[in-house]
């Protein structure tokens, strides 16, 4: 996906929403948040699914840390952008980076510099 249309994603969300608080629109799109301990600094989430309903699973130790909203923003985009891949993602290893690269974009968005 390019750019321009990941920018437009974001822009339909958080004008549907009318936030640009990734856990809010977590929360309106119906993605379960789970504050856990993963082992070491890294990962700081990861999203994985029960069946179509995807489970972010976030690092207790960002949980407090203005960084949480970027790394949300990062696993909404995930949701969003690569809805049903959740089996291309951690099974290729070349499309791992670009479906990353897709998701940083995504959260780079200026419209999640709103949140801070």
């Amino acid at each position: 996906m390019n750019n321009d249309k990941i920018k437009e994603a974001v822009e339909t969300i958080v004008d549907r929403y009318k936030t640009a608080d990734p856990f809010i629109i977590a929360d309106k799109l119906n993605i379960d948040v789970e504050w856990t301990s993963l082992l070491g600094a890294k990962p700081f989430a990861k999203t994985n699914y029960d069946g179509d309903q995807p489970i972010v699973m976030m690092n207790e130790r960002i949980r407090y840390l203005p960084s949480r909203y970027y790394t949300m923003a990062h696993e909404v985009g995930h949701v969003i952008l690569h809805e049903g891949l959740s089996g291309y993602y951690t099974g290729v290893r070349f499309g791992h980076s670009k479906l990353e690269h897709e998701s940083d974009v995504f959260c780079r968005r200026p419209t999640w510099c709103l949140v801070y």
